[in-house]
């Protein structure tokens, strides 16, 4: 099994890509094993090229992109699919197709939704023909850079989301009054570059910290919650099983022996 990734090479797409990633998953020859991906508010391009994934609730899909994900993922791996991701900040996807995000939240849309044919056909024969990692990035970043625009991005959303992720302890009303915008004025913001609310951004960004942290068996589920923000475990098991389909405890038990569970 294949897992690299990349940060991006190009200074511009470091504000608006998080990493390039090519993995190799599957062939277990198992049927039916599936993996799950938790959301976490980011917008992931996923392009497969001659093979296609197969997910729960979404059938399959091949050269797509999952927009603005707050539900947990979940496909099968006993095939063996070759891979490779771009994954975007929460605005990124906005910036690239200049979209209201709030309308294409939760979403897979294949690529030729949003790119011409012509323009996907130059990609995917560039991807083909790439004989390393290092040049499959130059052309992802090239294909990113020319759709690219920064024309109607408003700055104080990079702020905004920069410190919730940092910090998802945050009171929003302190952020409201660092940035002097009114509460609905976020809102509109996040909706437009994100597709969800900052308080529902700051529940997953929670969910993320506590997610990662479950996994440290030297903690209790308790320290855990406590650490992320949650005012209490109750609160804390019920929003893990909103957001990652599966309790603290059975996810840290998985965790310990398998992969089944991924954190993207």
């Amino acid at each position: 099994m294949k897992n690299a990734r990349y940060t991006p090479k190009h200074a511009l797409l470091k504000q608006v890509v998080r990493y390039h990633a090519f993995q190799t998953i599957g062939g277990t020859g198992i049927a039916e094993q599936w993996m799950t991906l938790f959301p976490n508010g980011t917008n992931n391009l996923c392009i497969t090229l001659d093979s296609a994934l197969v997910t729960k609730g979404a059938g399959r899909l091949q050269n797509h992109v999952a927009t603005s994900c707050t539900r947990p993922v979940v496909f099968n791996r006993s095939d063996a699919i070759e891979m490779i991701g771009v994954q975007f900040e929460p605005y990124g996807f906005h910036l690239l197709t200049g979209l209201a995000m709030k309308e294409h939240k939760n979403n897979f849309f294949h690529l030729d939704d949003f790119f011409s044919a012509a323009t996907l056909q130059t990609l995917y024969q560039q991807l083909h023909g790439a004989e390393d990692d290092g040049t499959k990035v130059d052309v992802l970043e090239q294909f990113i850079l020319q759709q690219l625009s920064f024309r109607n991005l408003d700055r104080r959303i990079l702020f905004a989301i920069h410190q919730i992720q940092r910090n998802p302890q945050l009171q929003l009303d302190q952020l409201v009054n660092h940035l002097n915008l009114s509460a609905r004025r976020l809102r509109d913001l996040f909706a437009l570059h994100v597709g969800i609310s900052p308080k529902y951004f700051l529940r997953l960004c929670r969910f993320n910290h506590a997610a990662h942290r479950v996994s440290d068996c030297t903690k209790s589920l308790t320290e855990v919650a406590i650490d992320s923000g949650y005012f209490d475990q109750a609160h804390f098991i019920k929003e893990f099983r909103e957001f990652g389909a599966v309790s603290p405890n059975r996810f840290r038990r998985f965790a310990e022996k398998s992969a089944e569970f991924y954190n993207s």
